[in-house]
């Protein structure tokens, strides 16, 4: 097949689309990327890019289209919503030469906003390119549970935005089952097909033995989280169980990753002397990861407490089953659901520092046993649901069977 993927972050940002379209192209498919220049997570473009012209290059035989986008620069409100409509508005209009391409399907890949999906609506409506949609987050309901949109006549009007997405999508997929009602109010054409995140096959559990020695990684008990240090995750209740627990310096939270919290997480540390127990060592090339969790002793995943984020099964969990590490799972909802199911780790209220204080009690004092049985069971989960191979499977499958359907 000839495919297009529609997609805001693309290599050298570190997405795990990145390695689906790899995936896809050594499965003998045509893939072409439309996507902006790289500037993702600092907010500066990367060296070599220039945001504001549009640029054709070829990376591992994957054609990419990158078209003008303002930087997301700090992430405040008012710069994140000028790089999301920079985006948007250009590729629509980039799309309408793209006609010659011929193009089998268009898949977008959406974690944050659904905005850019409006080019995959014109390529649908000019060109008769069926349309796919797969659903990371869900919009505008994110919005308003980070805080950040609290206008109502803006939300009128981004909820008939996504209303026009999801009508005109020939199929959604979606990465948490628990979304297919939240988008059905919506009223599109057919009923969503989960499609859960995966990650590459390189997370694989390392031994203590093959670990690579990092020079910056605490001794101790050692909680680790991984990922966007952004608003939805919920990064003071981190701090505060920290704050709880500070006597104990036998327990080190290790935070990989950055984001546009990170400097508030760091702030809140230092006010409360808590800089021996939590640790920053920034962000890594996705291919370190596995080498990074191995250094873990449990593995942390948070969300701010949230119905819509009650909904969500970060990707971040994928890759902690696949590493065979136990996991404290601080959000409500169908992670902890997921987390029970699996018998991998440990399920607490989101937002409840107490609450996650008392879960690393409790997995430090447990065996070393009981703690490699339940990476184990998180491991035997992930090849059951998650595998990357069987994820990609049904991916091209659903594209298949709607373009006969078409």
């Amino acid at each position: 097949m000839n495919l297009l993927i529609l997609t805001q972050y693309f290599y050298p940002e570190q997405f795990r689309i990145n390695a689906i379209a790899q995936e896809l192209l050594k499965r003998g498919h045509t893939v072409t990327v439309l996507t902006g220049h790289p500037n993702y997570p600092k907010g500066k473009t990367y060296t070599g890019y220039k945001p504001y012209q549009l640029k054709k290059e070829l990376w591992d035989g994957i054609t990419i289209y990158r078209v003008p986008i303002i930087p997301r620069g700090k992430g405040k409100n008012i710069q994140l919503m000028l790089n999301y409509l920079s985006f948007m508005i250009n590729s629509s209009i980039f799309s309408l030469f793209l006609k010659n391409k011929k193009f089998d399907a268009c898949f977008v890949h959406q974690p944050g906003p659904i905005f850019k999906a409006l080019a995959g609506v014109v390529l649908k409506k000019l060109y008769k390119v069926p349309l796919h949609l797969w659903v990371q987050d869900l919009w505008p309901d994110t919005l308003s549970a980070t805080g950040r949109l609290k206008a109502p006549l803006v939300e009128k009007v981004i909820h008939r935005f996504v209303r026009l997405i999801y009508q005109n999508t020939d199929q959604i997929w979606v990465s948490s089952e628990a979304f297919i009602s939240s988008i059905m109010r919506f009223g599109p054409k057919k009923n969503p097909i989960y499609l859960p995140n995966t990650c590459e096959d390189f997370y694989q559990p390392v031994s203590t033995l093959e670990r690579q020695l990092m020079p910056d990684m605490p001794d101790g008990f050692k909680v680790m989280f991984t990922g966007n240090v952004g608003s939805a995750q919920a990064l003071p209740t981190i701090i505060e169980a920290a704050k709880i627990l500070k006597d104990r310096d036998d327990i080190k939270w290790v935070i990989v990753g950055v984001g546009s919290e990170l400097e508030k997480a760091k702030s809140l540390v230092k006010k409360y002397t808590l800089e021996t127990r939590v640790i920053f060592l920034g962000g890594f090339p996705a291919t370190s990861m596995p080498q990074i969790i191995a250094h873990a002793d449990v593995c942390l995943a948070t969300l701010n407490k949230s119905p819509i984020f009650s909904l969500t099964l970060p990707a971040k969990i994928q890759s902690y089953m696949a590493c065979a590490k136990p996991i404290i799972c601080a959000i409500d909802g169908e992670a902890s659901r997921v987390i029970n199911e699996a018998n991998c780790g440990v399920a607490v209220e989101s937002e409840n520092p107490n609450a996650l204080a008392n879960a690393v009690i409790a997995l430090r004092d447990r065996s070393i046993e009981n703690k490699a049985q339940l990476g184990k069971n998180g491991r035997i989960y992930y090849e059951k649901h998650f595998q990357f191979s069987s994820v990609i499977d049904k991916l091209t499958s659903i594209i298949t069977k709607e373009q006969k359907d078409t």
